[in-house]
């Protein structure tokens, strides 16, 4: 199921964002000859460190959709494509870490991978 962004939080992503691009290889090691080396998917996700500043009432919405609208990460969500135009489809792959940014702001990390 894929879930839409909630409406009163903002979209801006930090420059503190990060993006690694993975080669999606399994490399097994024989007892003799080279290495073999396959494939895990046809389509291998970007991964993304993701940093976000909310207000607290940003917040308090943005917590309340991760924990009941996608169920702490159990479904996909839509987004601005973070590398590149239109919208993607994303995953939180590892859950939010809040701390506090400013007086009245909450900096949020977390790591998303591209569907």
């Amino acid at each position: 199921m894929i879930v839409a962004w909630p409406a009163l939080v903002n979209k801006t992503i930090l420059n503190d964002t990060t993006w690694s691009p993975t080669d999606g290889l399994h490399r097994d090691t024989m007892r003799s000859g080279k290495d073999k080396k396959r494939l895990a998917s046809s389509s291998v996700p970007d991964v993304f460190n993701v940093v976000m500043i909310f207000t607290k009432d940003e917040y308090n919405i943005f917590d309340a959709w991760y924990k009941i609208t996608t169920k702490r990460g159990l479904h996909d969500f839509q987004f601005p494509t973070i590398a590149g135009t239109g919208n993607s489809v994303y995953e939180i792959y590892t859950p939010p870490a809040y701390s506090q940014y400013g007086r009245d702001t909450v900096k949020c990390t977390m790591t998303w991978r591209s569907v």
